[in-house]
């Protein structure tokens, strides 16, 4: 079936880094996705929507099936260690699959 709104999925952060592009590949027919990105310090807790670090330009794919951007206005980039980083659906159409990849 098709990828719903509001899906999200979780990352432990396995080191240090810092975040300076994404990717999103998706399948299916004439996809498109908006994806949000949340992080937390490490602890027991996960991620929510007061948690983002996307600023005002938020991973989308809007034409074909990938899309790749540097462009990160507004966002928080550093990532430590142990952080839980959480990737949520905002919008979706027509997509089987979506793989986010950040750049590190």
């Amino acid at each position: 079936g098709f990828i719903t709104t509001g899906l999200t999925r979780y990352f432990v952060a396995p080191y240090d880094c810092t975040i300076t592009g994404w990717s999103i590949v998706a399948e299916g027919t004439n996809p498109t996705c908006t994806i949000d990105v949340w992080k937390i310090v490490s602890g027991t807790s996960l991620p929510t929507i007061v948690d983002t670090i996307t600023g005002t330009v938020l991973p989308y794919l809007s034409t074909g099936n990938v899309i790749r951007s540097s462009t990160l206005t507004g966002w928080t980039v550093a990532v430590t260690a142990g952080d839980i980083l959480g990737f949520n659906i905002d919008s979706v159409a027509n997509a089987l699959t979506i793989k986010i990849n950040l750049e590190l």
